[in-house]
């Protein structure tokens, strides 16, 4: 059976790598930020589900992302930060009325039975300086690192 899960956390604790490394295993779902304000209406836009007002559905908008979420042995992975879960809690417990206000059911109405994985980083000086350099110079992620990471990760699983 299929289990489902997201991933919660706060930014700079290696949410990113851990949702790459998850991707490419290819039968844990595709955890990404879908609920992430800034970044839905291009996820809505790649889904085409945009109306001519460049709007969407909630509905669709949850359906595009169970899809996208999911591999293909069913196994849905999202990514929630803490910003971003209000906000998802507010929409979904307006597309389920009878759920609102009640943040579990209104998560496995949408997304079927959940598990979390919450990620904390026990530094949280490096993670506040780590936030406070990405917010200030827009630099968050790099590439090249984080293949060399694959690469190791891959070969230690050897």
């Amino acid at each position: 059976m299929a289990g489902n899960y997201l991933i919660c956390g706060t930014p700079r604790t290696g949410s990113t790598l851990l949702c790459q490394y998850l991707t490419s295993a290819e039968v844990a779902g595709r955890p990404h930020s879908y609920f992430r304000k800034q970044d839905m209406v291009s996820w809505a836009e790649n889904w085409r589900i945009l109306d001519s007002n460049g709007r969407y559905r909630f509905a669709d908008y949850l359906i595009g992302t169970c899809a996208a979420a999911s591999t293909e042995n069913g196994v849905i992975a999202i990514r929630v930060m803490w910003g971003s879960l209000e906000e998802m809690l507010v929409e979904l417990g307006q597309l389920y009325p009878n759920l609102a206000g009640k943040g579990l059911a209104l998560l496995e109405k949408a997304f079927g039975q959940l598990k979390f994985v919450y990620l904390c980083r026990k530094d949280v000086t490096a993670q506040a300086v780590s936030l406070y350099r990405a917010e200030n110079t827009n630099y968050w992620h790099s590439i090249e690192a984080n293949h060399l990471n694959s690469n190791l990760c891959l070969t230690l699983m050897r």
